[in-house]
């Protein structure tokens, strides 16, 4: 948009001697300035009709055609008197001065340091218009002007509910003055908001800086009064403490600009932008009033799109308690269920996938050639090549499990059968990439398509290590950590829960079923020989519909197997030593699942055997025959892993039912592993969050450590979303179960960290299965490495 220049006439000044008025080009003629030249004692002084709806600039130049040289500029209500600019000039030449009428919606950005002469204008301790003085792009911005711009120093980041946004860091300085700044941070350049503050702020900042000293200590020092002499602090705790453990008296506030782009406004409208603070941090509202003015005035592009996002739960309780109050200072507020509810996409694990466009439907069997469009989450999960949902899931959904252990793409997609190209290439071989922007699919060369799925396999073949000379069916107090090897992960995680956790919340017996047995029951019925005979059909490698038939014939072969009667007798022996009528769960513990980098999450399959069923050999026997369901059986052959060594131990404790609630979660913070943190899934009653019910959605939250703030209960709850299976404005775990569950997860992270030798990993930690029992306690029944 061009700019309108309103002087009519160049001042020429010769000498010192007051020249004559010369027309120019009018660019606006309906703005007469009526510009007026004074010459006194090497001063010039030109006296114009100014107006509150513009600022000037008086202009400099040798001759009428320029170049001309911006030499002061003031805004138009701040002239004592109409308008009037004097400048001392040399008398070695000769200078020609214009005066520049420039707008408030369209300032310029004279001195060209990205930052528009209008708001240095409005910050003189700070900055100065006509010097280049603003921070560096590759530190930062005083101003957001469009999209591109925050792009710029945008990076992208994972959030509770969403992964990959873009995420531009904001640091108010100078919040307890009258005079507050805000800084941009290039996200890319400084990861946390003290780097900044420590290297670039300076200048920019009136109030105090941290001057770094030797030993890693820092003094903090006022830049109008010198060093202080209270003495000497570390520089990032002086920092965190005055940026986020004050109510009062703070120096700086630290945010986010978060963009949304995937939020559906109830207009049609689409993309969000939310400003949000650290989830502990909960602002009075006299700070929170000044972010949102100063985030408006500097970032005016966001308009009508940008809202105020309370992250944790103290920060909704401080908006429930009082929405008024964001009324009154017409802050627009949204609540985490709203905003992650109208997300349209979310990605839960990025990537590249070659496959057959395949819509998931009664009797279409699906293998690792195929892209499956999933319209429910589904129990039976076989490998594939890439997985769309057009439902919502979690990170610890079985699918996101599945696909984040198998690199494979996976992305929740609302209205994916709504997208005529996808449904276009429906059947096809396609190329199918998963990013944080969202998803594409194109048309593939099935040549390209085997050669990438073959790429992808380990180039050897794999044999799983089963110790067959543990013949024993013992209880799990007499095992440990490093009895795996014969009685699986599963069963030895349990044992070495039992051993850190507190009484009560492990089950209180348990007996583990060595690979021994499953072994000596193969061999006894030449299942072995079985397997061999149906694999060696050449159409069971080639037909994955045909196979998936022959396996499951091989299955009900194994469910229905003889037993040896020494074999039975121990089964009935341990079956007697549970209480008389007590359900037990009889659990799949193989030796390829719930290892680290593989945990096999939905490929095998647990039973509950009931007191009216008659011998435990009829339950134990469905479990081994889990060994060979499609998507196990596939899984394995995709690794290259022997179907012949694979084996399955099996887990004995007793069953609960009537939970109040289930869930899984992990022992770190699985957005940010640099801030300690545990995530939960909890979902109500019986309906499983690892295979939930068609249209079940779990509460999602992620609880972050707060003892250094000095709360007093440790803990700050940030939710990503309500389980639609309770009433509204409820919650399916109470606070001290929250607690309870985390105290527990705290001591599960530092004793397996150990045994798996990832203490200093911070990226690592346990994912582990619960439930809150009909007495209200809790639960653990499960723990293995966290595939991340």
């Amino acid at each position: 948009m061009p700019r309108k220049v309103s002087s009519r006439f160049f001042l020429p000044l010769l000498l010192g001697v007051l020249g004559f008025l010369r027309a120019a080009e009018t660019v606006s003629p309906s703005n007469d300035l009526k510009p007026r030249l004074k010459v006194e004692n090497s001063a010039a002084k030109v006296e114009f009709q100014a107006d509150p709806g513009a600022y000037f600039l008086l202009e400099t130049a040798s001759t009428p055609a320029g170049p001309w040289t911006a030499a002061a500029m003031k805004e138009g209500n701040g002239f004592p008197t109409g308008g009037l600019f004097q400048k001392t000039f040399s008398k070695e030449r000769s200078l020609f001065y214009r005066v520049v009428r420039v707008p408030l919606e369209t300032p310029r950005d004279t001195d060209g340091d990205g930052v528009d002469d209008l708001f240095e204008l409005r910050r003189p301790v700070y900055l100065k218009p006509l010097v280049s003085d603003g921070p560096k792009p590759v530190q930062g911005r005083l101003q957001l002007k469009t999209r591109a711009d925050y792009e710029l120093i945008a990076h992208r980041d994972n959030f509770p509910g969403a992964n990959g946004l873009r995420e531009a860091k904001l640091l108010f300085a100078d919040v307890n003055t009258a005079e507050p700044i805000l800084h941009i941070l290039n996200a890319n350049t400084y990861v946390y908001h003290y780097d900044y503050a420590r290297l670039v702020l300076g200048r920019y900042a009136k109030g105090y800086q941290i001057v770094p000293q030797p030993g890693g200590f820092s003094y903090y020092y006022n830049l109008e009064g010198g060093y202080q002499s209270s003495g000497y602090y570390n520089g990032l705790y002086f920092f965190n403490d005055n940026t986020y453990f004050r109510q009062t008296g703070r120096l700086y506030l630290a945010g986010s600009l978060i963009a949304y782009d995937n939020y559906t406004w109830p207009d049609g409208r689409q993309g969000l932008y939310a400003l949000e603070f650290w989830p502990t941090d909960v602002l009075p509202m006299d700070m929170i009033e000044l972010a949102w003015k100063q985030l408006n005035l500097s970032a005016p592009f966001l308009g009508d799109r940008l809202v105020y996002h309370p992250a944790g739960e103290s920060q909704t309780a401080q908006y429930v308690k009082n929405p008024a109050a964001f009324s009154a200072l017409h802050i627009p507020v949204i609540d985490t269920d709203t905003l992650f509810g109208a997300l349209n996409f979310q990605m839960l694990n990025p990537g590249v996938g070659y496959g057959r466009l395949v819509l998931a439907e009664a009797g279409v069997t699906v293998s690792a050639r195929d892209i499956v469009i999933y319209t429910t989450l589904p129990n039976d999960l076989p490998r594939t090549a890439g997985i769309i949902t057009t439902i919502p899931q979690t990170p610890l959904s079985h699918v996101n499990l599945k696909a984040k252990q198998n690199d494979t793409p996976n992305a929740y997609a609302r209205d994916a059968l709504g997208d005529a190209n996808l449904v276009s290439l429906l059947g096809q071989t396609v190329k199918y990439e998963v990013t944080s922007d969202g998803y594409t699919l194109s048309l593939a060369d099935p040549a390209e398509a085997a050669a990438q799925l073959e790429s992808s396999r380990p180039p050897n073949p794999q044999y799983p290590i089963r110790d067959l000379t543990a013949y024993e069916i013992k209880p799990i107090a007499q095992l440990g950590f490093a009895d795996s090897r014969a009685y699986g992960s599963k069963t030895s995680n349990l044992a070495q829960l039992k051993k850190i956790l507190p009484a009560g919340q492990t089950p209180e017996l348990g007996f583990g079923i060595p690979f021994f047995f499953y072994d000596r029951f193969m061999l006894w019925n030449g299942f072995y020989d079985e397997y061999t005979r149906i694999s060696s059909e050449p159409r069971f490698k080639s037909d994955p519909a045909y196979r998936d038939t022959a396996l499951a014939a091989f299955r009900d072969k194994v469910r229905n197997g003889s037993v040896p009667s020494w074999m039975d007798a121990m089964l009935n022996e341990a079956q007697a030593r549970f209480p008389a009528g007590m359900a037990i769960r009889c659990r799949s513990s193989t030796n390829h699942e719930d290892l680290d980098g593989f945990n096999g999450a939905g490929l095998y399959d647990s039973y509950t055997h009931r007191p009216d069923e008659g011998g435990l050999s009829v339950t134990v026997r469905k479990v081994w025959s889990s060994l060979w369901s499609f998507r196990a059986h596939d899984e394995r052959d995709f690794y290259r892993v022997d179907q012949y060594t694979a084996a399955m131990a099996v887990l004995l404790i007793p069953n609960t039912d009537n939970e109040i609630a289930n869930g899984v979660a992990v022992t770190k913070n699985i957005f940010d592993p640099n801030w300690e943190g545990y995530y939960v899934n909890a979902q109500t009653g019986e309906d499983l969050v690892t295979n939930p019910q068609p249209g079940s959605l779990p509460e999602e939250f992620l609880v972050s450590n707060l003892l250094e703030s000095g709360n007093a209960l440790g803990y700050e709850v940030q939710y990503v979303r309500s389980s639609n299976r309770i009433p509204e404005g409820t919650r399916v775990l109470t606070k001290d179960q929250i607690f309870a569950l985390v105290d527990s997860m705290k001591k599960i992270q530092s004793s397996f960290a150990t045994l798996y030798g990832k203490t200093a990993d911070r990226t690592w930690g346990m994912e582990i299965e619960w439930k809150i029992r009909a007495d209200g306690s809790l639960l653990i029944k499960q723990a293995r490495p966290w595939v991340y």
